[in-house]
């Protein structure tokens, strides 16, 4: 390895950190996390075991000098922004290829985490309103469906813009339209860590 072992607190902090996001963005499959998130560990000297569960996962870490600690981290599935995927797949080729430190992988992670969507609210408005016409005329090709999912679409397009700004407008909205929120890891109960032990 091309730099020195990880401390537990550093390697946790951003082992949490991409299970949480690899697993808000497995809403089309949760098979590449482990994967990810063993493969990183092994980079920074340590070992890490990931037991998924629905919208959860739990994670048995172990720092190179020998000590451990086991974090349940929370997470719902949706769709990651194709501007944060396109990111995360050379970030994680970089780690793959040792060329980042822990602290320096962590902070490029909260950096494609936090980026601000690539295009303004009135572009996302217009791009749900057309993806919505773009229908219409497959369902029934007459002006009065076209006229109805414009209105129709006008005002998802509208809900889902508005959702950005105000959170508890996006709880009833689609999973589609809510942002993407941190996910903060939390110790597990006894109980987890003694079934994440037997499971690993």
């Amino acid at each position: 390895m091309g730099h020195p072992a990880a401390g537990l607190d550093d390697l946790t902090a951003f082992l949490a950190r991409l299970t949480a996001l690899l697993l808000r963005s497995s809403g089309e499959g949760a098979y590449s996390i482990e994967g990810a998130v063993h493969t990183s560990a092994h980079v920074f000297g340590g070992e890490a075991s990931v037991v998924l569960v629905p919208e959860a996962a739990v994670l048995s870490i172990a720092a190179a000098d020998g000590r451990m600690r086991t974090v349940c981290v929370h997470g719902f599935p949706e769709v990651i922004r194709l501007d944060q995927a396109a990111a995360l797949k050379p970030f994680l080729a970089d780690v793959e290829a040792d060329k980042l430190k822990v602290a320096e992988a962590d902070r490029r992670l909260a950096r494609i985490e936090a980026a601000p969507p690539p295009y303004p609210w009135w572009l996302k408005f217009l791009g749900v309103l057309l993806f919505s016409l773009g229908f219409a005329p497959l369902v029934q090709p007459t002006w009065y469906e076209i006229t109805t999912t414009a209105v129709l679409g006008a005002i998802a397009a509208a809900l889902v813009v508005a959702a950005v700004h105000a959170p508890r407008l996006s709880k009833v909205l689609p999973w589609w339209s809510q942002p993407s929120s941190p996910s903060s890891p939390s110790k597990c109960s006894p109980a987890i860590r003694h079934t994440a032990a037997r499971s690993c």
